[in-house]
């Protein structure tokens, strides 16, 4: 079976917005189709992670062609059943931690395949401002779409509700994600497998807790159907952003996951309207409801607004116009805690010189890769390359024990730039002030040949939150970032052979991860689990 033939075959039947899906379950139930869920799978990080069975996907490989024949005959008989989900907590960046679940990798295998079933016939469904988890769409275009807002040659969108809804993830009501799924997928086999996953339960210390609401952050299905519930909301908007004219009263809806913006031309009192009115539809329609705290109304001109990790502020008509996008200082201080998390006066000595640079120069690309795309770069890029300079100049002095002038005079490493055995901390200063060309149009992932990568597109998540990369997400980030090259021997790597991701610390963050090819991961880190 041609897999991508398939998804191509499902996309173009999506397109007709009243076709409905009842005779695709078949698909999830073919050998090839579970082989290439497989395959995606086992490309993913913390493929050597077990779920409550113990298996990692080393082990179920042992057995390959058996066991992706049970798990095609017990999804054809519709006898298969999730596991709950395994509990563990991951280090947030404000010193708190998060709940992640794991699932089985059998589970894992069957919601890629699901994900593979679903995601090209939601692709037709999705609106165009939705750029969250989505093939062929980032952060950036999103934040592009800000960014126009707050220029003055269109219409000048300086009002912006900044919405957040509380506790998105985890409280998405199953019933009303059921109801949404039926207007498309009218096969109830499918639904009911997806509501067997969504009730398949959490294990934490060895006790079974149900599933009463929200979607499993750690699972494959999660982003993808929390874009399905959301995808309402994108759609009611339209109501009136749709309907006024640019110029004044025109409204203007972003979404990223489950941050999301509404900006417009018209009053404070009409933002003030249209929040209530979010805040009626989030309740009324999806059984969700607003953050007060965090959902406000601001004003372009006070201090711009944040989004996706960017703070975006209009530029004054004598200064040119149009609008800055600008580091936050939270942001150099995100990466300056992560650097100080490698070498700073508590870091351990005990690893390699070459390990500890690595960790650190994952910190910087990582930080860099995202934020190069600001305004106004030089500053902020210089400060965190001083601040790691002298951080890790200062870990090597520690770790042998010597002052740093001697570190340079009698250990032969070497100050500009930094680094010792072979190794040397990359340099970000010149990185910055670089140019996001947004293409002009987004064509079906699934006809234009994007989807073929099977990761959404990279996400800003520096810092985690209740949004942290999932498995997939992180492995694609990295790898985009490091060039698709292992980091220890400088090989080329590709998604579904040898390219491997190796965590230096298990936080779910991308500077805390790096490419090896297998040979390299294998020899480094025989210990992967979380």
């Amino acid at each position: 079976m041609d897999v991508e033939e398939k998804q191509r075959d499902i996309a173009k039947w999506s397109l007709d917005e009243g076709f409905r899906f009842d005779d695709i379950y078949n698909f999830i139930t073919y050998e090839d189709w579970l082989k290439q869920a497989y395959l995606t799978v086992k490309g993913n990080a913390g493929w050597k992670t077990a779920g409550v069975d113990g298996e990692t996907v080393p082990d179920f490989a042992e057995d390959l062609d058996s066991n992706i024949q049970a798990l095609s005959q017990q999804l054809g008989s519709e006898t298969y059943d999730p596991d709950p989900t395994r509990r563990v907590y991951i280090p947030k960046g404000n010193g708190e931690k998060r709940p992640l679940s794991i699932p089985t990798v059998r589970d894992r295998i069957v919601q890629e395949a699901l994900r593979m079933l679903l995601e090209p016939i939601y692709e037709s469904d999705f609106s165009t401002h939705s750029f969250g988890f989505r093939p062929g769409r980032s952060t950036h275009d999103a934040i592009g779409v800000v960014q126009r807002c707050f220029t003055r040659n269109g219409a000048y969108e300086p009002w912006v509700i900044d919405a957040d809804i509380k506790g998105f993830f985890d409280n998405v009501c199953h019933r009303t994600l059921e109801q949404i799924l039926q207007g498309r997928i009218t096969q109830k086999k499918v639904r009911d497998l997806i509501w067997r996953f969504l009730k398949s339960g959490v294990m934490e210390n060895g006790r079974m807790q149900k599933s009463m609401a929200g979607t499993p952050q750690g699972g494959i299905l999660s982003p993808l159907l929390a874009n399905v519930y959301l995808n309402e909301l994108d759609h009611a908007v339209k109501s009136f952003t749709e309907e006024t004219s640019r110029g004044k009263g025109h409204w203007t809806y972003v979404r990223y996951a489950d941050d999301f913006l509404l900006l417009t031309s018209g009053t404070e009192q009409e933002a003030k309207e249209k929040k209530q009115w979010v805040d009626d539809y989030v309740g009324d329609a999806l059984n969700l409801s607003l953050n007060e705290e965090k959902t406000q109304i601001v004003h372009a001109e006070d201090e711009g607004v944040g989004f996706l990790g960017y703070r975006i502020e209009p530029v004054h008509p004598t200064d040119g116009g149009g609008a800055y996008k600008k580091i936050p200082r939270e942001a150099v201080q995100d990466v300056k805690a992560a650097i100080t998390r490698r070498c700073g006066q508590d870091a351990p000595t005990n690893v390699s010189t070459r390990r500890r640079i690595r960790g650190v120069n994952a910190a910087l690309r990582g930080w860099a890769e995202y934020y190069k795309y600001a305004t106004h770069t030089s500053k902020p890029f210089a400060e965190v390359h001083l601040y790691a300079w002298h951080s890790l100049s200062t870990w090597m002095a520690q770790k042998y024990r010597c002052s740093r002038k001697a570190l340079f005079r009698r250990k032969g490493a070497s100050p500009s730039p930094l680094g010792a055995k072979g190794k040397q901390m990359v340099n970000i200063k010149p990185r910055g002030d670089a140019k996001w060309r947004e293409p002009k149009e987004k064509p079906h992932p699934y006809f234009d040949g994007t989807a073929k990568r099977t990761e959404p597109t990279a996400t800003y998540r520096f810092y985690e939150d209740e949004n942290s990369l999932n498995h997939r997400d992180l492995r694609w980030e990295v790898f985009q970032r490091d060039g698709f090259t292992c980091q220890e021997c400088s090989t080329e790597v590709g998604w579904y052979s040898d390219g491997e991701l190796h965590h230096l610390e298990y936080s779910g963050d991308p500077v805390d991860a790096e490419t090896l090819c297998a040979s390299c991961h294998a020899e480094k880190d025989s210990h992967r689990h979380v």
